[in-house]
């Protein structure tokens, strides 16, 4: 499969390599080489309580070896770890960072159901309340 620079995709589309360099910058303490060439820290879903999160759970590390691919709204995005996973990463509402699919997958479910955001189970986790989400593994 092959993916051109940005365009539609996905929530509000996919991101052109130059703006996910930059909003990835924005993350990364050492440098976007670093941030790169680590590897992505997770292979289950991570999200941990809240009275049991880490003070620096907003923090890039938690997503390094990780590209953001696209913005679902409200400070989530999704981001294509660079085994070619994608992850959806919603820190910002305390729902952590859970495995969506591949991004083949991922890709051609929106393809088939755009009006499902790409991310229908994600979509329908995020509009629960905390506590009684189920996400797809």
């Amino acid at each position: 499969m092959e993916v051109g620079n940005g365009g539609a995709g996905p929530s509000y589309g996919l991101y052109d390599v130059e703006k996910a360099f930059r909003l990835d910058a924005m993350e990364s303490r050492e440098g976007p080489l670093n941030f790169y060439t680590t590897p992505f820290p997770h292979t289950a879903d991570w999200n941990p309580p809240l009275e049991t999160q880490p003070e620096n759970y907003g923090d890039g590390h938690w997503i390094t070896g990780s590209m953001v691919r696209a913005e679902f709204g409200c400070g989530a995005f999704h981001r294509l770890a660079l085994n070619g996973e994608v992850w959806f990463d919603d820190r910002c509402a305390d729902g952590g960072i859970v495995r969506e699919r591949d991004f083949s997958e991922w890709y051609m479910t929106w393809l088939d159901q755009p009006h499902r955001s790409g991310s229908g189970v994600i979509a329908e986790a995020h509009a629960q309340p905390r506590g009684e989400r189920e996400v797809e593994a």
